[in-house]
């Protein structure tokens, strides 16, 4: 069985690497409700002014997933000061006894 190449990731995405199409800012004006449609049913949707993107549209579960990603701590420290658990009174000390005694003979 042959193993498929996989690409290394980007950081940076073209409009073709998500199925995005582009829409000048005055015909996404005039076709508001096809923009939305076509966000929903084939992807983010990328609105441009004077040549520039400036803008995304996109479902909401895209949305909803891309800041929930944005949000996860980075760092251990980040996610041990995110923990519902801050503040809690913990006690991490051991017993410091050396065991019981055992007969080996």
């Amino acid at each position: 069985m042959k193993k498929e190449k996989v690409p290394e990731p980007r950081t940076e995405l073209a409009p073709s690497d998500i199925g995005a199409s582009k829409w000048q800012l005055q015909h996404a004006k005039a076709r508001l409700s096809e923009l939305i449609r076509l966000a929903v049913s084939q992807g983010p949707q990328i609105i441009t002014l004077q040549g520039k993107d400036l803008v995304v549209v996109l479902p909401i579960d895209d949305y909803t997933r891309l800041t929930a990603i944005a949000q996860q701590p980075k760092r251990l420290s980040e996610f041990f000061a995110q923990s519902p658990l801050v503040g809690i009174n913990l006690n991490v000390s051991r017993d410091k006894s050396v065991g019981r005694s055992i007969d080996l003979e």
